[in-house]
C-alpha cells in the first residue's frame, strides 16, 4: 500500500535535524525531491541512513575503503565530489545516456551494482554472485559495513539512488523504475531490516556510552581521591607547623 501524502509530508518537514552535519542537511534537503515519487521505501532508505549516521555522532569520516577491498565507485561519484559536492545542482551521468536496465553494461544502475557488491559481506554473496537476502547473518558479520558511514560513503550510495531515481521517474519506463526500487529495497534491507548494520552500530554506540561512562567514573573517583590526598596533606602539616611553632 502506497503511503498517504500526510504520512510522507510529516516525515519529510518533522524529522529531528539536532546535531546534522552541513553534509547531510544539503543532501537531505536533495533527497526531498523524490518525496512524491519515491514512495515509503525510499523514506525508509533516507531515515534510516539518518538513524545510521546519528548513531555514529554525524561524524564526517567513516571507513575510507570499501569492505571487499578495491573500490569501484560509479563515475558520476567522483564527478560529484570534484565539483565541490553541490548537492542542488544535476549530476551527468557518465558513460552512457541510459541508467539501466541493470543487465545493460555501462549502465548507471550496472555501476551501482558493481559498487554495491563490493562494499557487501562476501556472506551476501551466493553462488550465482548474487546479494542475498539473509536474515541468518550474525551482526559482526556487518561491522565493516557499519562503519561506512560519513560523507563519502553511504551517504553517496544514496546520493547515487537519488541521482537514478530522478532520471527513472522522468523517464516512466517500468522496467526502469522496477530496478531502481529493488536497489533502493535492497539498501534500506542492510541498514536496517534483515541487515544487522543498525543493531551493530547501535551496540557500538552503546559500549562507546558506557565506556565513557566508566572512565568519567574513575576520574572522578580518581579526582576526589586526589582531593583527599591533598586535603590530607594540607592537614599534617598544618600539625607539623603547629608541632614546630613557638613553644613547642
Amino acid at each position: 500500500m502506497d503511503p498517504s501524502e500526510a504520512e510522507i509530508t510529516a516525515f519529510w518537514d518533522t524529522i529531528d535535524m539536532t546535531g546534522w552535519s552541513t553534509e547531510l542537511h544539503m543532501s537531505f534537503r536533495v533527497f526531498a525531491r523524490l518525496r512524491d515519487w519515491g514512495g515509503m521505501e525510499w523514506v525508509r532508505c533516507v531515515l534510516l541512513l539518518v538513524v545510521l549516521e546519528r548513531v555514529w555522532g554525524f561524524r564526517d569520516k567513516g571507513m575510507l575503503t570499501a569492505p571487499q577491498g578495491k573500490e569501484e565507485r560509479p563515475l558520476e561519484v567522483p564527478w560529484f565530489m570534484q565539483r565541490a559536492r553541490k548537492w542542488e545542482k544535476e549530476v551527468e551521468l557518465e558513460g552512457t545516456d541510459r541508467i539501466g536496465p541493470c543487465r545493460v553494461e555501462g549502465s548507471l544502475s550496472a555501476r551501482w551494482w558493481g559498487w554495491w557488491d563490493l562494499m557487501q559481506p562476501w556472506e551476501r554473496v551466493g553462488n550465482d554472485g548474487r546479494l542475498q537476502w539473509r536474515d541468518d547473518l550474525d551482526a559482526e558479520v556487518w561491522e565493516n559495513l557499519t562503519k561506512t558511514h560519513g560523507h563519502n560513503r553511504m551517504l553517496l550510495v544514496v546520493g547515487c539512488l537519488l541521482w537514478w531515481g530522478e532520471v527513472a521517474a522522468a523517464d516512466g519506463d517500468p522496467v526502469l523504475v522496477a530496478d531502481w526500487q529493488v536497489a533502493v529495497e535492497n539498501v534500506a534491507w542492510a541498514m536496517g531490516g534483515g541487515g544487522s548494520m543498525k543493531r551493530l552500530a547501535d551496540e557500538k554506540s552503546t559500549a562507546d556510552v558506557a565506556e565513557k561512562k566508566s572512565k568519567a567514573a574513575t576520574n572522578k573517583a580518581l579526582g576526589v581521591g586526589k582531593r583527599k590526598a591533598a586535603e590530607l596533606k594540607e592537614d599534617a602539616e598544618k600539625e607539623n607547623a603547629k608541632g614546630n611553632g613557638p613553644g613547642a
